[in-house]
């Protein structure tokens, strides 16, 4: 017999962390709390944070543009400018220290729409078309204001019509002149477009979050239901061992004995077997402690065995500390209990010697001789359980293949979470991406005037869209990372397309609204490298942009024309994917935290229900006849040891067939053992894949065989059989095993219900 340090050893996690994760996770089945959303919150906050600072450089652009063009002897245009900032800071610092941004939100996005509807009735207009005022510059803050307060019919309300109400007062303040007609078509695509990207984004981000977060929760069960499916296994093969070691080998004592010697024995097996069925009811964390257990603790548990058994033996400890984990060191004690027991019983005690190996870390080994006339294991009946069940086995049980089946489940939740979450993100945003970039396109092509040289101005547009699409999708569905010359060809374009624009127009049309298109399919561009892991590019690709425009154009002219905004798409999809990825991080992060705890839990529960049931049922099933065992000192009447005989046998028969079993099948047995035949049940998974009706059916079926036939040794055995689910075989004696001439009964039970 051994043991290592492994077995037995379940729990990895601090159980202190344990704790303080259960004080704040809630328990399957529980009511939604804040950790159950836990990715939804986490979005809003990372929605409300890049917000703030996309709104708050537009803000920053149409104060500094609304200062400048006000002086303070104009009361109409100063009373806007204070109406419209002031929701608008509150909005911002809401969304900075992340309460109140609904309600600041929806105050913005609606005073704002008031103050666009009435700019020309309070206003003076411009002059000139190109020459828009600073309250234009927040069009898609208000659409991103209505994106964090409003519900989702609404965004898409507020995104299809703020962009016209812009448009409607461009108008009106222009007169309808040509020049305004223009100038407010581009605007208002561009405007409406954007916006409905906006919406787009939140709802994905949203839609995903809230996705993951039932993901995570339908993973914490699963785990957790693993986890339970795991303790129970265990906890029936510990409670197995258990009845092996206590209770039956206690019946069987109290059946056999004979003699003052043996009835010493019965009682002592008898009260320990009472007592240790009256402890395990207690709950699981009051079994013992799981601490390191040495070899000479061993020694003294088989000192201890053996004073108890009235026997004499050579005790010998060799070797080093050897250390095992508690619950490995009492199973190892059990099994070494139940050797001795069976040295004592059938070979008197003779020439009795114990060695206890310590093998440092690696476990502990002991050894139990004796110089009894001996056995041949392989002529052992089948149906004894015996050294099988109660060494060999008992030792043997670690559980590992449910553990390996518990980090499979964990292995798949974590995986598939973050999975799931940057792969629906890549659909969708490559999606928007690929649009966005068609309408960029759409814009160079749409002359409002004939380029001086058009064919350049087309090499710009082809050489755009075919960089631009290889960007989004080269081996988007394999990876997110963008390969490097993908990478490399989109900086070069960024450097040739400007030029090419450039030297397509002459220099009074380059700023209409046609001729700067590239500023924003540049600004498309770097966002797309940002977006895949390609950041040094990415930036490289805005560098290039505003040293071109700035070159072109000049600075000042090149931000009013939309540089600003490809600056702030770059920087904010920068944050997003910061953003995004530690999102990704914690919600595994969080989800392996609940499935520790879910599964604690679940098994805590799962063992205490087990262990409670089956000692409640061997209880009353072996308790009378033990408590009589100890009442006569081991003389029992011939009715009294019939009894231990059917305690002992339906004991062993929920152990070893308790699927095969039901009410009829239970009392045809115990009819057939008062008969004095002798009845093996083997369950070796044979009614595994079977329905619960055929279950039942083939039950019953086993039942009247049982009933009907008679026999003095009767085997049932459910194998894994593709035809058979149980073989009943009778026998005339219960010596005559291996002759086939002695069978009376052989009875197969079909998997499936016969037809008809």
């Amino acid at each position: 017999m051994g043991s290592s340090p492994q077995t037995g050893r379940r729990v990895a996690a601090d159980p202190l962390s344990i704790r303080e994760a259960w004080s704040k996770i809630p328990s399957p089945g529980s009511v939604e709390t804040e950790f159950e959303r836990f990715t939804g919150k986490r979005m809003e906050r990372i929605l409300a944070t890049v917000v703030a600072i996309g709104s708050g450089v537009l803000g920053a652009q149409a104060l500094i543009a609304g200062i400048t063009t006000t002086s303070g002897a104009d009361a109409a245009r100063i009373t806007i400018l204070l109406v419209v900032f002031i929701p608008l800071i509150v909005m911002l610092i809401a969304c900075v220290i992340g309460r109140g941004v609904r309600t600041a939100s929806g105050a913005f996005a609606i005073v704002y729409t008031v103050a666009l509807g009435a700019w020309p009735s309070f206003v003076d207009p411009v002059g000139e078309a190109a020459d828009q005022p600073w309250i234009f510059f927040l069009v898609n803050v208000g659409v991103v204001a209505a994106m964090l307060a409003f519900p989702l019919w609404l965004q898409f309300a507020w995104a299809l019509c703020l962009p016209f109400v812009y448009g409607y007062v461009r108008l009106v303040e222009g007169d309808f002149s040509r020049d305004f007609w223009v100038t407010t078509a581009f605007d208002v695509s561009f405007t409406l477009i954007l916006g409905f990207v906006i919406i787009a984004l939140g709802w994905m981000f949203r839609s995903i979050a809230a996705g993951v977060d039932e993901a995570r929760a339908r993973a914490v069960a699963s785990y957790a239901g693993a986890a339970a499916a795991a303790a129970a296994e265990e906890e029936r093969a510990a409670m197995s061992a258990l009845m092996h070691d206590s209770v039956l080998a206690a019946l069987i004592a109290a059946e056999r004995a004979e003699g003052e010697r043996a009835q010493d024995l019965a009682v002592g097996m008898a009260r320990e077997a009472l007592t240790r069925l009256a402890n395990t009811e207690a709950a699981v964390a009051q079994e013992g402690s799981d601490e390191p257990v040495g070899a000479s603790q061993i020694v003294v548990e088989l000192r201890r065995a053996l004073s108890e058994l009235g026997a004499d033996a050579i005790v010998e400890e060799r070797g080093g500390i050897g250390l095992i984990p508690g619950r490995a060191a009492r199973a190892l004690v059990l099994a070494a209990r139940q050797a001795l027991g069976n040295a004592v019983t059938h070979a008197g005690g003779r020439g009795l010697h114990i060695l206890v190996e310590g093998r440092g870390d690696e476990g502990i080994t002991v050894t139990i001789s004796d110089t009894g006339p001996g056995f041949d294991l392989r002529a052992i009946g089948a149906d004894r359980l015996g050294i099988r069940a109660s060494i060999f086995a008992r030792m043997g049980r670690s559980g590992r293949h449910c553990r390996d089946r518990l980090e499979r489940v964990r292995h798949h939740c974590h995986t598939g979470l973050g999975a799931s979450m940057n792969r629906t993100v890549r659909s969708v945003a490559t999606s928007l991406a690929v649009g966005f970039a068609m309408y960029f396109a759409a814009r160079g092509v749409w002359w409002i005037e004939q380029p001086s040289a058009p064919l350049l101005m087309v090499a710009a547009i082809a050489l755009y869209l075919v960089v631009v699409n290889v960007a989004i999708l080269w081996d988007s569905a394999i990876s997110v990372r963008m390969p490097l010359w993908a990478a490399l060809a989109t900086l070069v374009s960024s450097i040739l397309i400007p030029v090419l624009v450039t030297l397509s127009l002459d220099p009074l049309t380059r700023t209409a609204p046609f001729a700067t298109w590239y500023i924003g399919a540049l600004g498309l561009m770097g966002v797309v490298c940002i977006v895949r892991r390609r950041f040094v590019i990415g930036w490289l690709v805005v560098a290039v942009l505003v040293a071109t425009s700035s070159a072109y154009l000049g600075f000042f002219v090149a931000l009013s024309l939309g540089l600003v905004g490809s600056l702030m798409w770059v920087v904010i999809a920068h944050l997003l994917v910061i953003f995004w990825d530690r999102a990704v991080r914690d919600t595994e992060r969080l989800a392996g935290i609940q499935q520790a705890v879910s599964a604690w839990h679940a098994t805590q529960q799962v063992r205490q229900k087990e262990r409670r049931l089956r000692t409640q049922f061997a209880l009353a099933v072996a308790g009378p006849v033990l408590s009589r065992t100890v009442a006569s000192r081991g003389s029992l009447n011939d009715e009294e040891r019939l009894q231990a005989r059917l305690a002992e046998g339906r004991l062993r028969d929920e152990l070893r067939g308790a699927d095969l079993l039901n009410d009829a099948v239970r009392d045809a047995i115990e009819d057939a053992r008062r008969r004095g035949a002798v009845v093996t049940v083997f369950d070796e998974g044979g009614l595994a894949d079977v329905d619960e009706e055929r279950r039942a059916a083939i039950r019953d079926e086993l039942a009247r065989v049982l009933r009907d036939a008679d026999a003095e040794r009767w085997i049932i055995r459910a194998a894994q059989d593709p035809l058979t689910a149980v073989t009943i075989v009778g026998r005339a004696g219960a010596g005559g095993q291996s002759d086939d001439d002695a069978v009376d009964v052989w009875h197969e039970i079909p998997r499936d219900a016969p037809e008809g």
